[in-house]
């Protein structure tokens, strides 16, 4: 039988006895998440007069995706988020009409792009809310684009029977709403204007009425019918249905209403019905904005967001109004709509300083509810931007 030498006992005592008095090692560190990239991607060509020139923002378009995609090709950037079996819905943002729109030119460079990435042009669909907005605006459900269908979630599509979300909140229903029981009485247009009204002068009776604001009684069942108010939301079926992928188009814009329409807001608010409960104080939007966008429906299908910054309206929004409206000739591309939404919050910020406008930073705790969601990052000096500095 070996034994071991003096020597040898000595040197493994010593060793095991540093074992187990030495400190353990320390847990090697999680590394930090990667800032989102946004690409931004700047022309000061590409408009005058507020009038844009449509082949040059498709040439921003195809030039920010490329630089998104990190290739040469706008197709090939695509092809990373989009596959040719999908359906995708490209939402836009029509509530400005023909004068604040997502303009044409991008939505087409984009459609060529995707079919050029497998898509067939059947399987692509336009969107909005309302179709007599989109019909304003230049987006005609009556016909194709590019081959595209142009569709509206009212009349057309509907909403689900099954998908929806709640908050405490209640909210007056409306004609297009899921569970509105009645008929319409009045086209939207007016029926928004009658809305806007009786927001004005709820909002003189203090702001604690205001996140319950009943709409203007327009319909056959009285405003107060307890039949005629809802604590859901349902989504749209273009959005639980019809649709497996989403590129969100919006334009930028303040609103009175949530603080800034883009990103987050403009396709939470899209995508659901009875949603006019979220705007204006208390809540500006907060936190339900971010809590429909993390919904499963949305959360897994929405792949991309590309704001049309050509026309950019700090103050006065959705509406055009060329005081308060910039010739920002820029693309913002992410797929972080909060990143998004908190750069151009912040050059909008800018300008209505320089115009003495107030701040509407206090509308926008929801940029911070969606990063703590996870659906973004909302700290600028976490934000990566790549691509042009912005025109002056």
């Amino acid at each position: 039988m070996q034994t071991l030498s003096s020597a040898k006992w000595f040197l493994c005592s010593a060793a095991l006895l540093c074992g187990l008095f030495l400190p353990a090692a320390a847990p090697a560190q999680e590394r930090a998440p990667a800032p989102p990239r946004v690409i931004r991607v700047s022309d000061p060509t590409a408009i005058r007069e507020y009038q844009v020139d449509g082949s040059k923002a498709a040439a921003l378009l195809e030039r920010g995706l490329s630089l998104w995609g990190q290739t040469n090709d706008p197709a090939a950037a695509l092809s990373k988020i989009i596959s040719p079996n999908d359906v995708v819905g490209i939402r836009i943002s029509t509530t400005g009409g023909p004068g604040f729109r997502t303009q044409p030119g991008i939505i087409e460079a984009l459609i060529r792009s995707l079919v050029r990435a497998g898509v067939p042009a059947d399987k692509i669909l336009i969107w909005d809310k309302h179709t007599e907005q989109l019909e304003r605006a230049g987006y005609d459900p009556a016909s194709v684009f590019l081959g595209a269908k142009v569709v509206g979630v009212l009349p057309d599509s509907g909403y689900s029977d099954k998908e929806y979300y709640t908050h405490p909140v209640m909210g007056q229903l409306v004609w297009g709403d899921h569970d509105f029981r009645g008929v319409r009485t009045a086209p939207a247009s007016k029926e928004e204007d009658l809305l806007k009204k009786a927001l004005a002068d709820a909002s003189s009776k203090g702001a604690a009425k205001l996140a319950g604001t009943p709409t203007p009684p327009t319909h056959d069942e009285p405003k107060d019918d307890p039949k005629q108010i809802s604590n859901k939301s349902y989504f749209a079926k273009i959005v639980t249905e019809t649709c497996t992928k989403i590129i969100h188009v919006p334009v930028f814009s303040d609103s009175d209403a949530l603080g800034f329409e883009g990103c987050i807001a403009g396709l939470a608010m899209a995508a659901v019905d009875n949603n006019r409960r979220f705007q204006f104080a208390p809540q500006f939007g907060d936190p339900c904005l971010p809590e429909i966008l993390d919904h499963d429906v949305l959360k897994e299908r929405t792949v991309l967001h590309i704001m049309d910054a050509t026309l950019a309206q700090f103050a006065g929004g959705p509406a055009f109004v060329p005081r308060y409206n910039r010739e920002h000739a820029t693309l913002y591309i992410s797929s972080d709509p909060v990143a998004i939404d908190t750069l151009a919050v912040e050059q909008m910020e800018k300008w209505r300083a320089s115009m003495l406008l107030p701040p509407v930073t206090k509308k926008l705790d929801y940029l911070k509810t969606a990063a703590d969601l996870g659906l973004g990052q909302n700290d600028l000096k976490h934000i990566r931007i790549e691509g042009d500095l912005p025109p002056k």
